[in-house]
């Protein structure tokens, strides 16, 4: 929620930005890249891995941000 409440021009959302953070047994990491799959996009794509059991589990999502004008 926090990556798409960003706003388009924030630096927390340049080209190759990546990030990771903890939340109780989530771990999500995510990665920034410009003009993917067209220009004044940007695709965020975010990964989540827990553990349940002794078993990871992995969820793995695209995100696109637009500029608006």
């Amino acid at each position: 929620e926090k990556i798409i409440a960003t706003a388009y021009d924030d630096a927390a959302l340049n080209n190759g930005t990546t990030g990771t953070f903890t939340q109780g047994i989530y771990k999500v990491d995510w990665t920034v890249t410009d003009s993917v799959p067209i220009s004044a996009v940007k695709n965020i794509n975010v990964v989540v891995t827990w553990r349940i059991g002794g078993d990871q589990k992995t969820f793995t999502t695209n995100y696109y941000k637009a500029v608006t004008y």
